[in-house]
């Protein structure tokens, strides 16, 4: 479970993005929507290669009590995830939407950055408090309940321009 939350918390911040950038009017609809996929896809799989390491997954199926090396292999994973969606922020923050999708794109950042500031608050900041997986779980519930209605409504509302400009991609809503 821990597995699957960081990634969807690294696909929604995927999606967050792309949403940054200018004043709007700078790429087209189909160029724009297209980037944003592109680099949403680089994200799942930057997420997919950081869970993929073996300690990772003996603590994420765990079921015991964590031990303080297993805590630290979480925190660093959970880190890891982290940087990951800084870094997509931050290149699509250079993202130049077109004025027409300049809306959703402020929403979908704005709902993204409170997505990252929440992960902060509620997930890294219990790991080391955390006696089992499954407190680290919780905190997931917790951020999914928190932040997910607004960012799932931010990237519906993008892929809904999408099939509006009869764009072919898959934001993974």
């Amino acid at each position: 479970m821990l597995r699957t939350m960081a990634a969807l918390f690294v696909a929604l911040a995927a999606g967050a993005a792309v949403a940054c950038g200018g004043d709007g009017g700078g790429m087209d609809a189909q160029a724009y929507l297209e980037a944003l996929d592109g680099r949403l896809s680089q994200a799942d799989d930057e997420s997919e290669a950081l869970f993929s390491d073996p300690e990772f997954v003996r603590v994420a199926s765990g079921s015991g009590p964590l031990s303080d090396e297993d805590r630290e292999i979480a925190r660093n994973a959970l880190e890891s995830v982290s940087a990951t969606f800084d870094s997509f922020l931050a290149d699509v923050e250079d993202f130049d939407p077109p004025e027409e999708l300049q809306e959703e794109h402020d929403e979908l950042v704005a709902a993204y950055r409170e997505l990252d500031q929440q992960f902060s608050d509620i997930v890294l900041s219990q790991v080391d408090d955390a006696e089992t997986i499954d407190d680290i779980n919780q905190a997931f519930d917790e951020l999914t309940t928190a932040a997910g209605e607004r960012t799932s409504a931010a990237c519906l509302a993008m892929q809904a321009e999408a099939e509006v400009n009869d764009v072919d991609v898959d934001l993974n809503c």
